[in-house]
């Protein structure tokens, strides 16, 4: 790939790069009101073409061109099509994409896990995702199965192995395999940390541990959703 004319003024050096495999380093810098990233040597990598780019993560970095969105590697390769409205960085190798108001999965090739069709995704947390089909959310594992078929009004990720779901009103969690660990049943909940996740009842706020025992009685006003040093603030 040709480099950017010399006599281009450079107007803006990012402040962070990205170290890839060879010991080098890609910078991201402006060029006529364009972004793109240079190795060490000054040759442009990716050229500069884009109105936005985000910063480098685990060797990859989003871009943004006549408001539609992509993603190139160190190498100077578009991993994914600037042709989706918007996007998501990369959790845990795979990427949300939003075209047409509709979302789907891509991963660092440029798979299509899950179909650009749903209307809605989470990220991936512990190796599952939710997705939401008409007005009920289930979740899909990393090769776009839906191992959770939708039929839950809101949901939280996966945390310690279990995932808070919202089914009538009420919240409860599940297991990786769809499993009703605990049940629904809680005015309000947060995730797993330490164990323990905070629960609210209605005369108060208190933590059950992974089976569904209220280890600590729900009589506060409040709580802390994570434990720190042992302790919830």
């Amino acid at each position: 790939m040709a480099a950017q004319p010399e006599t281009s003024q450079v107007e803006t050096v990012a402040p962070t790069g990205v170290t890839v495999k060879l010991g080098t380093t890609l910078a991201q810098v402006k060029v006529d009101g364009k972004w793109g990233a240079i190795d060490k040597s000054g040759k442009f990598v990716i050229p500069a073409a884009f109105n936005e780019m985000g910063q480098f993560n685990d060797g990859l970095t989003t871009v943004k061109r006549d408001g539609k969105w992509g993603c190139y590697d160190k190498d100077g390769k578009a991993v994914i099509p600037v042709e989706y409205d918007t996007g998501s960085p990369f959790n845990e190798g795979i990427a949300a994409v939003e075209r047409d108001s509709k979302w789907g999965f891509i991963d660092k090739t440029g798979k299509v896990i899950l179909p650009v069709e749903q209307e809605q995704v989470g990220a991936f947390k512990e190796g599952l995702a939710s997705v939401r089909k008409g007005k009920k959310w289930g979740f899909c594992d990393m090769t776009g199965n839906m191992v959770i078929l939708p039929q839950f009004s809101e949901v939280y990720g996966f945390t310690e192995g279990l995932a808070a779901v919202k089914k009538d009103g009420k919240w409860g969690f599940v297991d990786k395999t769809g499993k009703l660990a605990i049940p629904c049943r809680f005015e309000e909940v947060a995730d797993f940390d330490h164990g323990l996740a905070p629960v609210r009842v209605s005369n108060g706020w208190g933590y059950v541990d992974t089976t569904g025992n209220l280890v600590i009685p729900a009589k506060f006003n409040a709580v802390s959703r994570y434990f720190k040093e042992g302790l919830a603030p």
